[in-house]
This record gives C-alpha cells, structure tokens and sequence, in this order.
C-alpha cells in the first residue's frame, strides 16, 4: 500500500540445498558360453546403461538443478536417459 516496497530480509525463500545425485551407471552381464554355444554364438552380452538416473533433495521446489550455473533458474525439468541392450558375436 502506499506505493513502497517490502525491503526487509526475509528467510523465507531460503532453502537446504544438500543434494545427492546419481549422475551415471552401467551395468552389464556377459553370459556363460555354456548357455549360448547350442546357438553358435560366441559372445552375448546384456547391458543397461543410464545418465542423471536419480537424485534426492529437501527442497520443496522439485526442478531446480542444484548444479545450475546460477543456481536460481527455474530450468527446464532435469533430463534423465536410458539406454539397454544386448550385444551377440556369431
């Protein structure tokens, strides 16, 4: 009211930015030849594979990127990929 500003310092905003974050994994599994020589296959190999799978915070603002540069950007949400496969030598 008035035409004057709220100046005073607040913590309102203020929030726990401690974050963990699993930024990479891949996991994969060769199997016995025993299992795939029937078939004539040398080699099978099964994989997973993922890039920014998970992460956990306290913050009530669930998109913000603790690792953005400024720290106060309401980004786009974080981008997690997926890859799985499975690899075959004849």
């Amino acid at each position: 009211m008035g035409g004057t500003q709220n100046v005073v310092t607040s913590s309102k905003w203020v929030q726990n930015a401690a974050y963990i974050r699993l930024k990479n994994l891949q996991v994969g599994y060769t199997l016995p030849q025993k299992w795939t020589a029937k078939a004539k296959i040398q080699r099978a190999r099964i994989f997973f594979s993922g890039q920014d799978i998970w992460e956990h915070s306290k913050m009530w603002y669930k998109y913000f990127d603790a690792e953005s540069p400024n720290y106060a950007a309401y980004n786009y949400p974080f981008f997690r990929s997926y890859a799985a496969g499975l690899n075959i030598t004849f």
